[in-house]
């Protein structure tokens, strides 16, 4: 004997199901305009119903560019899967405990499942290798990480079978860069782990021949009054100047600035001019290679860092607590992560709870290094340029002012 049942046909006698932990864990850290567009067009999938983009933008008054970015937000977020004009709504108590992977992560998995065992992705930490990743990202982030951060790191292991090192490197090239929004650590996370960089040495191998070379070509091209890309001629052009004939970046804006006497500036004018500066060394700025500025570069990172470890040690052996304090919170944030993960009654009032303490030890930390004298940021790490954070490149990947300076500091060393 077969069963039916009579469909609700008329959208507002019908229901809408939405999980705690959406209501619990994303939105509150989610633009309004963004659950609007989440929850209409969840509606419209339990309905069976489609609905474009201008058609949410007119329902929720909002424009089509707001419709868009809400949907790479959740898309980003997780909370769904684009492919193609479609969007599936991710099961999130599914997501959280690992019984669901999206299709990226399942081809990973299947590529992996017939390669030999040293190249699989590895398994997930252990608590003790877990709660090493989030100190490490609380000393570079210079904050507590919460419980919803830790189901994110969590959930690039399992969805995308990110390292713990490509994890930790993430957070460290996105502070170097200004970016610590854990959406944007994300992406970067993400993309590392489409392209299998599992390891520190092939992360810096792929920053090297793609990241930093493409900022290169932009500053290059906007310098010349570009407002485009870099044909691939003119890449090898400027690849010449980089590779074979060792000019800094100093050097290349130079040049670049002698276009603004010609009416049509172009990238073969600039070419002239660097052969010849490189022929007759005396015209021009003295400079150095832009590898060895930037070799520099990373030694002032690496003395700030050691700097900073050093002030940390001094401030634990003058104020013991202060350690203390700090090896309180992590612990904290390990139960803070079981408790999320593992659920349970009364959740919600355990993670308060546990986030009061947490913030009852800063304070108490705060205290005592001003009692001591201690400036709160003292344990921080110092750089000389705020702009750059001493990488030499700003967030909108054009030279930073300081490069000049630096450059001359590593041609006198």
């Amino acid at each position: 004997m077969g069963f039916t049942r009579e469909k609700i046909k008329t959208t507002y006698l019908a229901d809408t199901e939405v999980e705690n932990l959406f209501i619990g864990e994303y939105m509150p850290d989610a633009p309004s305009d963004h659950v609007k567009v989440y929850l209409l067009a969840l509606m419209c999938a339990d309905l069976g119903k489609s609905i474009s983009d201008e058609e949410t933008a007119k329902t929720l008054h909002l424009g089509v560019p707001e419709v868009q970015k809400a949907w790479q937000y959740w898309e980003n977020a997780g909370a769904v899967i684009r492919t193609g004009d479609v969007i599936e709504f991710v099961s999130l108590k599914e997501k959280l405990y690992g019984a669901k992977k999206d299709d990226k992560a399942k081809e990973r998995a299947e590529s992996s499942a017939a390669a030999p065992e040293e190249n699989k992705s590895p398994l997930l930490p252990d608590g003790a290798e877990l709660k090493e990743l989030y100190t490490k990202i609380e000393m570079m982030t210079g904050k507590t990480i919460s419980g919803s951060e830790m189901q994110e790191v969590l959930s690039w292991m399992t969805d995308f079978g990110a390292t713990a090192e490509t994890i930790a490197y993430a957070y460290r090239y996105c502070s170097e860069k200004g970016k610590m929004n854990v959406r944007y650590v994300g992406k970067v996370v993400m993309d590392w782990a489409g392209k299998n960089l599992d390891t520190k040495e092939q992360i810096e191998a792929h920053l090297g021949e793609e990241d930093q070379r493409h900022y290169t070509y932009q500053r290059i091209m906007k310098a010349l009054g570009f407002n485009r890309f870099a044909t691939e001629m003119e890449k090898q052009i400027i690849d010449k100047w980089l590779d074979e004939l060792s000019c800094s970046m100093d050097d290349i804006l130079y040049a670049c600035g002698k276009t603004s006497g010609i009416s049509n500036p172009n990238i073969n004018y600039v070419n002239s001019v660097l052969n010849n500066m490189v022929k007759r060394p005396g015209k021009g700025p003295a400079g150095v290679s832009r590898s060895q500025v930037m070799a520099y570069y990373d030694e002032i990172r690496e003395n700030e860092e050691k700097e900073a470890e050093d002030r940390r040690s001094e401030v634990y052996a003058r104020v013991p607590r202060i350690r203390d304090i700090e090896n309180e919170i992590i612990g904290l944030n390990s139960e803070l992560m079981k408790i999320a993960i593992s659920g349970g009654s009364g959740k919600s009032a355990r993670l308060e709870g546990i986030r009061a303490k947490a913030a009852d030890l800063s304070r108490e930390k705060t205290m005592l290094m001003t009692e001591n004298n201690i400036p709160v940021d003292y344990m921080d790490v110092r750089h000389i340029c705020a702009l750059c954070g001493d990488t030499g490149v700003k967030e909108d990947g054009s030279v930073c002012s300081c490069y000049a300076e630096r450059a001359r500091e590593a041609a006198d060393r």
